[in-house]
């Protein structure tokens, strides 16, 4: 099951919202049947970027396909370690630390959830691409 902070469809919510939202998916047993989502983007600096929700893992390079490519070994990586040590809380669901990376999160995250829930596991667009991983 997928650990990502939702949105509305149609707002961006407060922190409290956002629990209660996600308390509200729980209780009707709504599930994403992903462990993460890979989310590449251009820059503001002019390269493409990279982060993989919920881990706050990040990079940047010429090409989305580098990128993408990149994300998606550290995310095996950083879950092969969560598995060796229990899937400490701390470690399985960890903020964005970068700014943009947040601003884009907040931008996509309600249309991107939506294809998520209805089992669309990778989404293109002229603003990103973003790619579920389905457990193994």
């Amino acid at each position: 099951m997928c650990k990502i902070v939702l949105h509305s469809s149609s707002i961006k919510m407060s922190i409290h919202g956002i629990i209660k939202y996600m308390t509200t998916l729980i209780r009707e047993k709504t599930k994403l049947d992903c462990s993460a989502v890979n989310i590449v983007y251009k820059s503001k600096n002019g390269l493409y970027r990279g982060f993989v929700q919920p881990y706050d893992i990040t990079y940047e390079d010429e090409t989305k396909e580098k990128v993408l490519s990149v994300l998606k070994d550290m995310t095996v990586q950083y879950e092969n370690g969560l598995k060796r040590y229990n899937n400490p809380s701390h470690l399985a669901t960890v903020p964005l630390s970068d700014e943009e990376d947040r601003e884009k999160w907040n931008d996509i995250s309600p249309s991107l959830m939506q294809q998520l829930v209805t089992k669309h596991f990778s989404v293109s667009t002229p603003d990103y691409y973003a790619e579920a991983k389905l457990p193994a």
